[in-house]
């Protein structure tokens, strides 16, 4: 008896459900499908709309609106003038044409979906409504239909490698990158904060730079992962990095280069064993140790023995080089006579030397280094115009005025 009744009782539910299904009418649908769930700052995804109308009836006044925060629109696919794909903005509302009866819009409404400049990073719900009217007889009915999507709302993207997030990843490694490279030369030798800070603002200058002015040069505007950029892809984000690293190669090869040269003029500037006298005279005035003048210097050994020149300079093995005086004779050319008293009035030694080479003029040796030893306690010429004094042996170096030297002339004089 048990099972007869739950027999009849299944049974009678089921007829209900056949009159229940027999009696609901058809009703229009709406699909969205959305190319890619992800939308960037200033940038648009494509969108595919389908209605469908499975009533006897044509839907007529239809009105596709988009329900989203102010900064997502909604608008058309359009060529821009350089050729390339563009979304054009229609406003939050977009008309449909009618839909006759027991059809479907096929192929479907292309639309699309563009995101401000400034976007507030975010995971989002948009729906999409669409109103529509029909007639059932001579009464007129209206409907609205409703899709809801997810969409992921951010600056440079949402892919991952390895589980990594390539945004992230964009934001810090390709500074790094750079950061590390200059370090093997010495520069930038920061702490861990301070290179964490200075990677992020290299690597979102760069990122800026990629993407405003690489895709204007012509070398790179078949690459539609730059001219239509959907974030940080592999392809991008390598690309970001290699800049990093090409133009720390290219500092840390400035560095290198300068380091060189500076060392390399430095070199040159060394007095040598093999030297004359005018050449000496000539880097002594390149090194400037010394202030050119009448002022002569005095060098205090270790022994108490001092000496007095006109000039003091390094040399090559790093010993100290003092320097008598020296003269050029008056030319014959008064023009270039006038031109040397110019010179040695305004003190530019070096340009006056210089002349005299020119010229062929004799630069030729006219007081000796002055030596004073405490036992005797006069200043007494040295055996030459140059002295060389082992540095371990430097006690003191200083510029002043010597009463009792006898000699005022400046580190070189024009002689009648």
């Amino acid at each position: 008896m048990r099972r007869l009744t739950g027999t009849a009782c299944l049974l009678a539910c089921c007829a209900f459900s056949s009159i229940a299904a027999a009696a609901d009418p058809p009703k229009p649908s709406l699909t969205v499908v959305p190319d890619q769930s992800a939308l960037l700052a200033g940038q648009w995804i494509g969108l595919n709309v389908w209605i469908d109308n499975p009533t006897d009836h044509p839907i007529t006044d239809l009105r596709l609106r988009l329900n989203a925060p102010d900064f997502i629109g909604l608008g058309d696919p359009v060529k821009s003038q350089d050729g390339h794909a563009d979304c054009r903005d229609t406003g939050p509302v977009v008309p449909f044409d009618p839909i006759p009866a027991n059809s479907t819009l096929d192929p479907p409404r292309r639309l699309c979906l563009k995101a401000a400049n400034w976007v507030e990073e975010q995971d989002v719900n948009v729906a999409f409504s669409l109103v529509y009217a029909t007639t059932d007889g001579a009464k007129p009915q209206h409907g609205v239909l409703l899709v809801e999507k997810k969409l992921s709302i951010g600056l440079f993207g949402t892919d991952t490698v390895a589980g990594v997030s390539l945004r992230l990843a964009a934001y810090f490694l390709p500074g790094l990158f750079m950061l590390m490279i200059l370090r093997v030369r010495g520069i930038g030798n920061l702490s861990g904060t301070e290179s964490a800070a200075v990677s992020i603002v290299i690597s979102v200058a760069v990122l800026w730079f990629v993407s405003q002015f690489l895709p204007q040069l012509k070398i790179f505007q078949d690459l539609k992962f730059l001219q239509h950029p959907k974030g940080i892809s592999a392809e991008l984000f390598l690309i970001v990095s290699l800049i990093c690293a090409a133009f720390g190669l290219m500092v840390a090869g400035g560095h290198a280069l300068v380091a060189w040269l500076r060392r390399h003029m430095k070199e040159a500037r060394l007095i040598a064993t093999t030297d004359e006298p005018a050449e000496a005279l000539a880097k002594a005035l390149r090194q400037k140790k010394t202030k050119p003048g009448s002022t002569p210097v005095m060098l205090l050994k270790r022994d108490e023995i001092r000496y007095a020149a006109s000039l003091w300079a390094e040399a090559d093995n790093g010993d100290t080089i003092l320097l008598g005086w020296f003269k050029v004779r008056t030319p014959d050319n008064a023009k270039v006579h006038a031109r040397m008293v110019k010179l040695l009035s305004g003190k530019k030694l070096r340009r006056l030397i210089a002349l005299a080479r020119r010229k062929n003029i004799a630069i030729e040796e006219s007081n000796a280094v002055r030596t004073r030893v405490p036992a005797k306690g006069e200043w007494e010429p040295a055996a030459s115009v140059i002295v060389r004094v082992p540095k371990e042996e430097v006690d003191q170096i200083t510029q002043e005025p010597i009463a009792d030297l006898g000699v005022t002339d400046p580190p070189i004089r024009i002689e009648a």
